[in-house]
């Protein structure tokens, strides 16, 4: 399943950014993604457990693997945050937090 991490890339793309994890043989079940306070947070918890009928066992051993990520993004939406997984890569869109930046003129009385 995993080593000790899974691979994370982040990409700023203009009005969003996009997180994509490597996580092969996940099912979305075993996936959760937090945002707090501008900390996007991957989790993944995947639990092996294969019940096999008419087998007398006398140690059977089951594997359980947790591995979570975090990254900062400064600017980031705390809402309409999209999550998708497909082909074994997760993908999250965090949108951005729209800047002011136009200019405003004050009056001197």
């Amino acid at each position: 399943f995993f080593c000790d991490s899974f691979k994370v890339d982040v990409c700023d793309a203009e009005k969003e950014y996009v997180v994509q994890a490597e996580i092969p043989g996940v099912n979305k079940e075993d996936i959760e993604v937090e945002m707090e306070k501008g900390r996007l947070t991957i989790a993944v918890k995947k639990e092996e457990n294969k019940e096999e009928e008419g087998k007398n066992y006398i140690h059977k051993e089951r594997r359980t693997s947790a591995m979570s990520r975090s990254i900062y993004l400064a600017d980031a939406q705390d809402s309409e945050i999209t999550a998708k997984l497909e082909n074994g890569i997760l993908e999250v869109k965090v949108p951005k937090v729209e800047k002011v930046t136009a200019t405003k003129k004050i009056t001197v009385e």
